[in-house]
């Protein structure tokens, strides 16, 4: 029997006709198998780092894996995607074997998404980040959405990176980065001098905030079709009008792009409509002269003969 392991001896004895025997033994020795070795399936990404398949175990001297190697232990590769079977004999003094089997699969990483880094000014319309890619079955972004695409905010100036993780079949994943800077708007008002009509009226376009230079002015009246200048301070010296009936525009760009545009109603003063009235008198009498203002000019008034 092989059923045990161990050592056992078989005698015979045989006799022939007229009682006489002879007698002859033999050795069978039953060798044990070796242990198998546990060796566990695993799945992994492509460039994972993998666990060591170890099928060190009791009585074995000497291992073959399906590989062609012949150590204990084996690293499966996770270079290329697909599924592998590691089979290993081993054997044991006697020339016992045992074998054992790991089924080793790789799944593909999903295609990284490309994102594109974008400057924008506040309040600009911006560009969906589309993160959609080929394999992906989630999405996780680090501003904490989990749709395919996200729309940068514009609402604030300053730098932001959205960074999203794509999840593939098999859990494997994939990582990519996009840079959103916001730049603010150049914060710019229009100072005047007060004038008569008649008088040259300066605009100066002030400007307050530290976006990058040069700026470029462009100013109009009345409607963006009447264009009267395109630097920092304008003169305009057709001011016979009515007071207060022209609204004046500048609108700066800054180096980013990023444009304002302010607006002033100025102050043209009227100027005052006098008549001089004096009494019939005759030589010798004192001639008296009146300055009489007949419109509603801000009073008082400054009288100089």
């Amino acid at each position: 029997s092989t059923a045990i392991a161990g050592t056992t001896t078989y005698t015979v004895t045989v006799t022939a006709t007229g009682g006489c025997t002879a007698t002859t033994s033999a050795t069978i020795i039953v060798n044990p198998q070796p242990v198998p070795p546990a060796l566990t399936s695993t799945n992994y990404c492509v460039g994972a780092s993998a666990a060591v398949l170890d099928a060190t175990t009791s009585g074995a001297t000497s291992y073959l894996w399906t590989t062609g190697a012949t150590t204990a232990s084996v690293t499966p590769s996770t270079a290329i995607a697909g599924t592998t079977t590691y089979t290993v004999t081993v054997t044991a003094t006697g020339g016992c074997s045992a074998t054992t089997s790991a089924t080793i699969v790789v799944n593909p990483l999903p295609v990284p998404p490309a994102l594109t880094s974008t400057s924008y000014c506040v309040g600009a319309s911006a560009t969906a980040l589309d993160a959609t890619t080929t394999g992906a079955t989630a999405y996780l972004w680090s501003s904490g959405e989990t749709t395919a695409s996200v729309t940068p905010s514009t609402a604030i100036a300053g730098t932001t990176t959205y960074t999203v993780t794509v999840t593939a079949t098999g859990g494997c994943t994939a990582t990519t980065s996009a840079t959103i800077v916001v730049n603010s708007l150049p914060l710019v008002a229009i100072s005047s001098n007060p004038i008569c009509i008649g008088q040259p009226l300066v605009l100066t376009a002030n400007v307050s905030t530290f976006t990058p230079l040069p700026y470029d002015y462009v100013w109009s009246y009345g409607n963006t079709t009447n264009d009267i200048g395109t630097s920092h301070s304008v003169t305009v010296t057709n001011t016979a009008t009515a007071a207060n009936d022209i609204v004046y525009t500048v609108t700066v760009t800054d180096n980013n792009g990023c444009s304002a545009t302010s607006t002033i109603d100025p102050v043209i003063n009227p100027l005052p409509v006098v008549s001089l009235t004096a009494t019939d008198i005759c030589i010798g009498q004192p001639l008296v002269l009146t300055a009489d203002v007949t419109t509603t000019t801000t009073s008082p008034y400054d009288y100089t003969w």
